[in-house]
């Protein structure tokens, strides 16, 4: 299994590929940034599209329901009005936070095209590879281990890694 540190929450990207350009500004004129717009469609297109991901793998189920309750007040009102990639997101994480109180769930933006995410059925050896260094180089997120007095164990952890994965190599790097 591949270490998903980039999905620690649920993230949404908004790219070139999903706003209308605005064809009023010369070429080159503007920035790609300066020129992307949204329309209503996109917007609701993003809206729901977010929605079904978190229906599809939100970690916390029971809080999608007023989430996607306070995004579809919002494609009804204020952000109707918005047609800034960058003002929408930051009025759609500010609903969210409002409501799901996870700071981890965002939509992001950026005016170059989001690369899409590996296949996670197919393993990636050179990422899996830098995966374990970057582990490794973190002790695996056991910060510290230590016996108190009475014989206690201690171990201060930082993050945790998929069991499968943790136990056997944590077992080799102690036990070698």
């Amino acid at each position: 299994m591949i270490y998903r540190l980039l999905l620690l929450g649920l993230t949404f990207s908004v790219g070139t590929a999903a706003i209308a350009q605005s064809s009023t500004s010369p070429a080159g004129a503007a920035s790609e940034a300066e020129r992307a717009t949204l329309d209503a469609a996109t917007r609701k297109r993003l809206i729901d599209g977010a929605i079904a991901r978190m229906n599809e793998g939100y970690v916390f189920p029971e809080k999608v329901p007023a989430i996607a309750k306070a995004l579809r007040a919002g494609l009804a009102g204020k952000y109707r009005s918005i047609s800034d990639p960058q003002a929408f997101v930051d009025a759609v994480n500010s609903d969210i936070e409002a409501v799901a109180h996870d700071r981890h769930m965002r939509l992001s933006w950026s005016p170059d095209p989001v690369p899409p995410l590996p296949d996670p059925d197919q393993i990636d050896l050179a990422m899996l590879r830098q995966q374990e260094e970057f582990m490794a180089r973190r002790n695996y997120a056991i910060r510290e281990a230590k016996v108190l007095d009475g014989n206690i164990g201690y171990l201060k952890i930082n993050g945790f890694l998929p069991p499968e994965e943790a136990g056997l190599r944590c077992r080799r790097r102690w036990h070698s």
